[in-house]
């Protein structure tokens, strides 16, 4: 049996889509007048669904400044909205709830990315029998395993 055609298509398609994607993206930016991540704070509800999407699309920004984004720690929330919508040249006064919207995306992002680094920082504590620290979160997990 031939399988090498089902591989053909799926090539295929990947190359179409990754040429036809950014036309796609500038015909949707000429038609609606937003880019994409002033689609995505309009049109997703707020939390898990529009934060995701937020961070895919500033992670797959050509703009280094945005692509950069969800990383840096050098900058307050209204700094980095400032900043997005500088570079995409979206008027703050008219686009208001754009500029919440994506802040709180932006706190979601760098909450989440704190805590990773946090939990991976404990992950990689080892246990001390000797500290009395490690003892008692011990004993606490054990004893009061609900909370």
């Amino acid at each position: 049996m031939f399988t090498g055609g089902s591989t053909f298509w799926c090539n295929v398609r990947s190359v179409l889509s990754w040429l036809l994607w950014p036309m796609y993206k500038w015909l949707l930016h000429k038609i609606t007048g937003l880019c994409e991540l002033q689609r995505l704070c309009y049109k997703l509800e707020e939390g898990r669904p529009c934060t995701l999407a937020v961070d895919r699309s500033l992670l797959s920004s050509k703009n280094v400044q945005l692509c950069c984004l969800s990383h840096k720690r050098n900058l307050t929330v209204d700094e980095a909205v400032t900043m997005v919508m500088k570079e995409k040249d979206i008027n703050p006064e008219v686009h208001e709830k754009f500029r919440v919207k994506l802040g709180q995306c932006l706190v979601q992002i760098w909450g989440y990315s704190s805590l990773i680094q946090k939990v991976e920082y404990l992950r990689k504590t080892p246990y001390n029998s000797d500290d009395e620290d490690h003892e008692h979160l011990l004993l606490e997990i054990f004893c009061d395993p609900v909370h």
